[in-house]
């Protein structure tokens, strides 16, 4: 099963074969952002289209009301 695979299946109810990996790019490209040392190939460039690049997916996030 791949990582989106994986995936799914969690939010279908149902048990993967392995526990996915999930990036968190967020808080990489937060870090290299504020120390100045962000890959020159992405300067300029936000977290969506890096992300894009990389061929990684975005988290969900939910708001907790």
């Amino acid at each position: 099963m791949t990582d989106r695979e994986q995936l799914l299946t969690i939010v279908a109810g149902r048990h993967p074969d392995r526990f996915p990996w999930v990036s968190r790019f967020q808080i990489w490209y937060g870090a290299q952002v504020q120390r100045g040392t962000l890959p020159e190939q992405y300067w300029g460039q936000d977290l969506r289209a890096i992300e894009r690049d990389l061929g990684v997916g975005t988290p969900a996030q939910q708001d907790h009301v």
